[in-house]
């Protein structure tokens, strides 16, 4: 395996772990009611500890993969050389630097009690999101532009991490409509999920669409280009998550009191971590290359 890739896989994990702690967390501590989060927080306790922990890992790596890929190859991930220059001297060094207080703080949040864990979960996970935007190609823009873009980079990966990592509790807030002790407060959280996911796919199309002109100066056609032909792939997958979303909502969320509909939310919703996942990893990968030859 090569630096380069390795590094592209390592990306693929932190930002899944990232936007799915993120999400998850922010719509638990938000929208769900108190008594339904301790009891469903239980039942992630083991997803949670595998996100903190592949960040963890994910972040420590990343250092000398990115020394290894902009150096000459794998010698150059322990060139004391390179990875002072990489820390010190980039973006990449700027981010990581921040990047490892937050997982530190999101190793030592077992310490506190759950509810205040959610919130230092949501805190870390968010900010450590937003560090991504340090290393985006909004770096190519000067002063003013460059801070525009880096805001609006910002608002994508949070409503985007928003949308996609609360659809893990989602899943089990579904298997509890059929229990009639937390059924109206199930069926409620699932609504106020609804309300924040328009809200959420309306900024993740907005912010998208500016950060496309912004990159790209206009559409992806040229698919002769790698990034602007894997960037029109993503551009599909989440319209096909918002054509799925949308008839979650508007087919099967009303008819939630039969017998079949919870169960065939429960596999769409499945279905469309799945394409959020490819769409995390197209990010992982075309984040590398450049908009143009």
């Amino acid at each position: 395996m090569t630096p380069q890739l390795a590094l592209i896989v390592s990306r693929f994990l932190f930002d899944s772990a990232a936007l799915g702690l993120w999400g998850a967390s922010f719509y638990l501590s938000t929208c769900v009611h108190y008594d339904l989060t301790s009891y469903i927080e239980p039942r992630l306790h083991r997803w949670r500890i595998a996100a903190v922990a592949l960040l963890c890992a994910t972040t420590i790596v990343s250092l000398p993969l990115q020394a290894a890929a902009i150096g000459d190859g794998w010698l150059d991930a322990v060139s004391p050389t390179v990875l002072d220059a990489v820390l010190f001297s980039t973006n990449n060094g700027t981010a990581w630097l921040a990047q490892i207080g937050l997982v530190l703080c999101l190793a030592v949040s077992w310490l506190v009690e759950p509810r205040k864990r959610l919130y230092v979960h949501t805190l870390c996970a968010g900010l450590l999101l937003a560090t991504l935007s340090i290393t985006g190609h909004a770096a190519m823009n000067d002063a003013g532009l460059r801070t525009l873009h880096r805001l609006n980079d910002v608002a994508h990966v949070l409503c985007g991490g928003a949308w996609l990592g609360a659809l893990v509790p989602v899943i089990l807030l579904l298997r509890l409509l059929g229990d009639a002790r937390w059924q109206e407060k199930a069926r409620k959280a699932l609504m106020r999920f609804s309300t924040i996911g328009h809200l959420a796919v309306a900024a993740v199309v907005i912010s998208g669409a500016t950060n496309t002109l912004l990159v790209v100066g206009d559409l992806p056609t040229d698919w002769s280009q790698p990034y602007q032909l894997l960037l029109g792939v993503k551009i599909i997958l989440v319209s096909a998550m918002i054509v799925l979303a949308l008839v979650n909502r508007y087919v099967l969320v009303p008819r939630l009191a039969s017998t079949s509909a919870p169960a065939l939310l429960k596999r769409l919703t499945w279905f469309e971590i799945a394409l959020g996942l490819s769409v995390v990893g197209l990010v992982a990968v075309f984040g590398t290359l450049a908009p143009t030859a």
